[in-house]
Protein backbone atom coordinates (compact mmCIF):
# COMPACT_ATOMS: atom_id res chain seq x y z
CA UNK A 1 0.00 0.00 0.00
CA UNK A 2 3.02 2.38 -1.01
CA UNK A 3 4.41 3.08 1.90
CA UNK A 4 1.76 2.83 4.76
CA UNK A 5 0.79 0.43 6.94
CA UNK A 6 -2.98 -1.12 6.40
CA UNK A 7 -3.91 -0.31 9.73
CA UNK A 8 -3.86 3.13 8.62
CA UNK A 9 -6.33 2.88 6.47
CA UNK A 10 -10.02 3.96 7.35
CA UNK A 11 -11.14 4.50 3.86
CA UNK A 12 -11.01 3.06 0.78
CA UNK A 13 -12.68 4.62 -2.53
CA UNK A 14 -14.51 2.23 -5.27
CA UNK A 15 -14.01 3.54 -8.54
CA UNK A 16 -17.05 1.82 -10.29
CA UNK A 17 -16.30 1.67 -14.29
CA UNK A 18 -17.80 0.98 -17.66
CA UNK A 19 -16.52 2.05 -20.59
CA UNK A 20 -16.87 6.00 -21.06
CA UNK A 21 -18.50 6.44 -17.91
CA UNK A 22 -16.78 6.01 -13.93
CA UNK A 23 -18.19 6.52 -10.11
CA UNK A 24 -17.06 7.14 -6.99
CA UNK A 25 -18.04 5.88 -3.75
CA UNK A 26 -15.73 6.16 -0.53
CA UNK A 27 -16.16 3.46 2.47
CA UNK A 28 -15.48 5.10 5.44
CA UNK A 29 -15.21 3.32 8.74
CA UNK A 30 -18.10 4.50 11.32
CA UNK A 31 -19.89 6.36 8.59
CA UNK A 32 -23.48 5.68 8.28
CA UNK A 33 -24.56 3.08 6.00
CA UNK A 34 -25.95 4.79 2.32
CA UNK A 35 -25.50 3.55 -1.07
CA UNK A 36 -22.88 1.38 0.45
CA UNK A 37 -24.11 -0.76 3.15
CA UNK A 38 -22.96 -4.39 4.81
CA UNK A 39 -23.91 -7.28 3.44
CA UNK A 40 -23.95 -8.68 6.97
CA UNK A 41 -26.57 -6.69 8.57
CA UNK A 42 -24.88 -7.79 12.04
CA UNK A 43 -21.27 -6.13 11.70
CA UNK A 44 -21.69 -1.84 12.25
CA UNK A 45 -25.52 -1.78 13.68
CA UNK A 46 -26.16 0.53 10.46
CA UNK A 47 -22.11 1.92 9.83
CA UNK A 48 -19.66 0.77 7.84
CA UNK A 49 -16.80 -0.94 8.85
CA UNK A 50 -13.28 -0.79 7.29
CA UNK A 51 -11.04 -4.23 8.48
CA UNK A 52 -7.96 -2.72 10.20
CA UNK A 53 -5.20 -4.60 11.65
CA UNK A 54 -5.66 -5.96 15.20
CA UNK A 55 -9.96 -6.09 14.43
CA UNK A 56 -12.27 -8.21 14.44
CA UNK A 57 -12.87 -8.15 11.15
CA UNK A 58 -10.48 -9.34 8.47
CA UNK A 59 -13.13 -9.69 5.74
CA UNK A 60 -16.04 -7.90 5.26
CA UNK A 61 -18.71 -7.40 2.23
CA UNK A 62 -20.50 -4.72 0.94
CA UNK A 63 -23.32 -4.11 -0.89
CA UNK A 64 -24.07 -1.60 -3.72
CA UNK A 65 -26.72 -1.19 -5.70
CA UNK A 66 -26.86 0.40 -8.73
CA UNK A 67 -29.39 1.04 -11.74
CA UNK A 68 -25.75 1.52 -13.95
CA UNK A 69 -24.23 -1.63 -15.42
CA UNK A 70 -20.40 -1.42 -14.50
CA UNK A 71 -17.75 -3.64 -15.89
CA UNK A 72 -15.10 -3.66 -13.09
CA UNK A 73 -14.31 -1.94 -9.68
CA UNK A 74 -10.65 -0.49 -8.64
CA UNK A 75 -10.06 0.03 -4.80
CA UNK A 76 -7.98 2.57 -4.00
CA UNK A 77 -6.89 2.74 0.08
CA UNK A 78 -7.49 6.24 1.37
CA UNK A 79 -4.54 7.24 3.88
CA UNK A 80 -4.55 10.49 5.86
CA UNK A 81 -7.44 11.92 3.71
CA UNK A 82 -4.91 11.13 0.50
CA UNK A 83 -6.18 8.64 -2.53
CA UNK A 84 -3.30 6.31 -2.87
CA UNK A 85 -2.73 4.14 -5.77
CA UNK A 86 -4.99 1.23 -7.15
CA UNK A 87 -4.51 -1.63 -4.67
CA UNK A 88 -7.16 -3.67 -6.78
CA UNK A 89 -9.29 -3.95 -9.71
CA UNK A 90 -12.16 -6.53 -10.07
CA UNK A 91 -13.99 -7.39 -13.42
CA UNK A 92 -17.67 -8.03 -12.61
CA UNK A 93 -19.45 -10.86 -14.57
CA UNK A 94 -23.18 -11.53 -14.53
CA UNK A 95 -24.89 -12.93 -11.61
CA UNK A 96 -28.37 -14.88 -11.80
Amino acid sequence: MSGSDAGDVDTFRLRFLREGYGSNQEVKNGAPEGIIKMLDRSVGNGFLVVPSSGSDYSLLTYNYTSSEVYERIEVYPVVENKVCGKSDSVKIGVCG
